[in-house]
């Protein structure tokens, strides 16, 4: 259902010439949260076309509060329950600006970010995705920097031609350059490439941040203006881990090897899939998956990052003789140590 709401387009007469963007903020019980993120846009010294909140099914008062918050500022989109690419998705469809700026429901940008994202659209007409650093909140007032592994080499190219040209390297290196509360992408593009995958509980938006680097350009902004919360108590990837590989990154080494691309992209966008893979394999040993972690880590692709591969294989066999310590202790002494170490032998091997 569309609550419409008048004067919902927010862009103040001294912004007219700008390139016009619409804010897509996707909205699922984040109460505590969205009522902030809401006046981080209203907040921006360059104001958006519109916002458009897309509520998901919530059962609190996420809605509720902002149709009585923001009643003339935003349009209100309530539909069932399908998650946060259809969410996403049905922004997309509604929204008029030429360019989506994405922000999570409990996320909040600097009130510079669209400013830097019009900066970057301008210096960057061809680019379908732009986008900016970020921050962690882990707390009040508590900060820490994501770490982004950019080498000087590409940090002057991005300087100069604020241009990213190597997403799967610097991705596959250490955390994601940009989140999806850091992001604006031209409406045109998912016309023309798709829209966020639906059904896929992690890794949706990483499949349009590859379609971006393998189909057109990215521009970047280093200076950090998005602030992603880490500590709301819903995030996915704060949920039990998935125990495969995700599908963008198996749609990602697909095409990676089916599709023609440079030799140093396609070694990257492997690279990039192993770093995915050891993530989910290292999240499923803090969470006890021994056999999915070890199953995880059978994958040939990690080996394409030994140092990652050792570490997390190295936290796998510790957390492995921990527990088995704690299970002989508990056996009964008649319980042959033949059974035990047979056992023991079946998940080693």
């Amino acid at each position: 259902m569309k609550n419409k709401m008048s004067n919902h387009r927010v862009n103040n007469s001294n912004d007219t010439k700008q390139l016009t963007i619409s804010v897509v903020i996707p909205l699922y019980n984040k109460q505590e949260h969205i009522l902030g993120a809401i006046r981080s846009v209203l907040k921006q010294t360059c104001l958006p076309l519109e916002v458009i909140v897309v509520d998901d099914g919530s059962t609190d008062n996420s809605a509720k509060m902002v149709r009585n918050e923001f009643e003339d500022q935003v349009v209100l989109i309530e539909q069932k329950n399908a998650g946060v690419s259809v969410a996403r998705n049905t922004g997309i469809k509604t929204a008029s600006g030429k360019y989506i700026a994405f922000l999570d429901a409990d996320d909040c940008w600097s009130v510079h970010f669209l400013q830097e994202i019009i900066d970057l659209a301008n210096a960057l007409p061809h680019a379908d995705l732009l986008a900016t650093s970020y921050q962690y909140v882990d707390g009040e007032n508590l900060y820490s920097q994501p770490k982004i592994r950019i080498s000087s080499q590409a940090k002057k190219s991005i300087a100069v031609t604020r241009r990213m040209n190597n997403y799967f390297e610097i991705a596959a290196a250490g955390d994601l350059p940009f989140c999806a509360s850091s992001v604006a992408i031209k409406k045109s593009f998912f016309a023309l490439h798709g829209y966020f995958p639906e059904g896929e509980s992690m890794g949706e938006d990483q499949w349009i941040w590859s379609l971006a680097a393998l189909k057109s350009h990215i521009g970047y902004s280093p200076r950090a203006l998005s602030f992603y919360n880490r500590v709301a108590d819903n995030r996915a990837c704060e949920q039990q881990p998935p125990t495969q590989e995700c599908s963008f990154s198996r749609r990602l080494y697909v095409y990676s090897t089916n599709v023609t691309m440079s030799k140093h992209q396609q070694k990257h966008a492997v690279k990039y899939t192993a770093a995915h893979i050891l993530d989910l394999a290292g999240r499923n040993v803090c969470y006890g998956n021994l056999l999915a972690a070890k199953s995880l880590l059978s994958d040939c692709r990690c080996l394409s990052k030994p140092l990652k591969y050792l570490k997390v294989m190295s936290l796998l066999y510790v957390k492995f003789f921990k527990n088995w310590s704690v299970y002989l202790s508990d056996q009964p002494k008649v319980q042959s140590s033949s059974h035990c170490f047979k056992s023991m032998r079946n998940f080693l091997c």
